[in-house]
Parts: C-alpha cells; structure tokens; sequence
C-alpha cells in the first residue's frame, strides 16, 4: 500500500514522538472552557437540528451533569436554541471519542511531545 504523502509524513511524525504526561485539570481551568460550551469530535454542525444522535445525547447528559439544566429535555431545548454551545473539540486542542463530548468540569490529561 502506498500512502499519500501527507499521511506518511504525519505516521513519521507519530512514531517518534515521546508523549509526556504534564497534569490533569478540568476543561475549564485546563481550556478556559466556558460554562455553556461543549467540545465534540469532528467538524462543526451547521445547525442544531444536524446534531448527530449519539452527540446529542451526550450533551444533554454533560448538561444536566454541569448543572446547566435540569433535566435532558430541557437541555435539549437548550442546545435547539443555541443556549448551549457544541463547537469542535480539535479546534481546542482536545481529543474525544466519536460520540462524547467535553464539558468544563470534565477533567482532562495534558499531554506534551517531549521533542
């Protein structure tokens, strides 16, 4: 198999990095993360209604975890009405699982390349 430049370049880069384990904090401290924003993985959602279901779910759960609503239909509505904010979590510098998102009291690990 051959891969495209690009990504052998970035495999090259991966296997000799030294991963370094710095500290774990909370989203907020570690990212300034306001209250009302959630992190996801991939690009952004043009509109609240094209929230994929997995990650839907996910911010209900984190908003009624973070307090910012009590119950998941109302934080439904919340995210519906913009009120709670999904943005990308690799625009931040985060890493998630597909279907998770990243609230401000999450803790987060932060690692460095030790190069």
């Amino acid at each position: 198999m051959t891969l495209h430049p690009a990504d052998q370049l970035a495999f090259d880069k991966a296997m000799v990095a030294q991963p370094v384990w710095n500290r774990f904090n909370t989203a907020a401290d570690a990212l300034n993360l306001a209250e009302n924003m959630l992190l996801h993985a991939g690009p952004s959602f043009a509109s609240p209604d094209l929230i994929t279901l997995p990650i839907l779910n996910s911010a209900c759960v984190a908003a009624v975890y973070e307090g910012i609503a009590r119950d998941f239909d109302q934080a439904e509505a919340m995210i519906m009405a913009g009120e709670i904010l999904l943005k990308p979590a690799q625009d931040h510098d985060v890493v998630t699982p597909l279907a998770a998102v990243v609230s401000a009291s999450m803790p987060l690990h932060t690692v460095y390349d030790a190069w």
